[in-house]
């Protein structure tokens, strides 16, 4: 097809090209008759040896001509329906082969930048399913509550049940379209974190007390004892939402009555803050898939929508850290953050 197309605008070249230069040619002798008639018939006589030498050099290369621009379709043939040329092989130095390995790597350009283009659109695709199949749910619920709460015959009771029930759909709502905004606007550095020396335990401290009220109502006890402080470069905001999904997944995974144990621990490079549980634990084989966008376990029966664990690797991440987990089934589970350690002067820490 493009070997056609190319033939096809040779030939109209081949036409098209003398008349442009006869028209610039007569141009040309208007002008300089004009100045002077010498002037003119020099450049006619110097425009008659160039035409018959431009004849002569084409009937006599005629033949090379033509085979450069045949091989040249030959190639770009190949070149579409696929073929390679090993980097071994040796090609004869010629202005086609030069010419056929430029638009080679050009088409393998192309192509790596079709294969990247379609594996954003297949995972666009994915995450579109995705937010489709979590906003399915609550959405599904709210429809039903709503229809119930036009009936007449409710009781004042169970009105207000169902407007609770409706209440909580709302909030899980609100709750996965704030947190998919929060790891896109992170994901695509729409927010930047400003890390700063601070104290650690001011951010632990912070977290316990977004999440205490949900600890309380389970009567899960949540124990940090601690007699250090560590000064640790963070962003207090970030990394508190960070440690508020853990402490909240831990609690959400944990029995009634059970415990939430923090901990804090240093290694040479590294803070780390340890958040353990004793709740229902994770499998080993569900363990490589817990950071993944909207992957729930198959021993979750609780509400949740698989957002959670990803946002806090990504805030994590953005620390130049990392998390570790350690779980086993029915025993509990213990999420390590590693933070870089900050050192003053004196090489201690503080």
């Amino acid at each position: 097809m493009i070997g056609r197309k190319f033939r096809e605008t040779m030939n109209k070249l081949n036409i098209l090209l003398p008349l442009v230069l006869c028209l610039i040619n007569f141009i040309c002798i208007c002008f300089t008759y004009r100045i002077s008639p010498i002037c003119t018939l020099m450049l006619l006589l110097c425009q008659i040896s160039f035409f018959f030498s431009g004849t002569l050099y084409y009937f006599a290369h005629k033949k090379a001509m033509q085979k450069i621009f045949k091989d040249l379709l030959i190639y770009m043939d190949q070149m579409i329906d696929g073929y390679t040329i090993d980097e071994q092989e040796t090609l004869e130095d010629t202005f086609i082969s030069q010419v056929y390995h430029k638009l080679y790597k050009l088409y393998n350009i192309l192509q790596s930048k079709q294969q990247r283009i379609e594996a954003e659109r297949d995972k666009l695709q994915s995450f579109i399913s995705d937010i489709s199949h979590q906003i399915k749910t609550p959405l599904t619920n709210l429809n039903l509550i709503q229809e119930t709460l036009m009936q007449d015959v409710l009781s004042p009771n169970k009105r207000i049940e169902y407007l609770n029930l409706q209440l909580s759909q709302i909030e899980k709502l609100n709750f996965l379209i704030q947190a998919l905004l929060k790891s896109s606007k992170l994901e695509n550095g729409i927010i930047n974190l400003s890390p700063k020396y601070q104290s650690i335990n001011d951010t632990i401290f912070s977290s316990i007390e977004a999440i205490i009220g949900a600890a309380e109502s389970k009567n899960i006890s949540i124990v940090y004892n601690t007699t250090n402080d560590y000064i640790v470069a963070h962003d207090k905001k970030w990394l508190g939402e960070a440690l508020i999904n853990l402490l909240d997944n831990a609690i959400k995974y944990t029995l009634p009555n059970g415990k939430v144990s923090i901990l804090v621990t240093t290694t040479k490079d590294y803070i780390i803050l340890s958040i353990q549980d004793t709740g229902i634990g994770i499998t080993e084989e569900e363990l490589p898939y817990i950071f993944k966008r909207f992957w729930r376990g198959s021993e979750t029966k609780t509400d949740g929508n698989g957002i959670g664990l990803y946002l806090c690797q990504k805030i994590v991440a953005l620390h130049n850290g990392f998390i570790l987990v350690d779980s086993a089934i029915y025993k509990g589970s213990c999420f390590s953050i590693y933070l870089p350690k900050y050192r003053t002067h004196e090489n201690r820490i503080v």
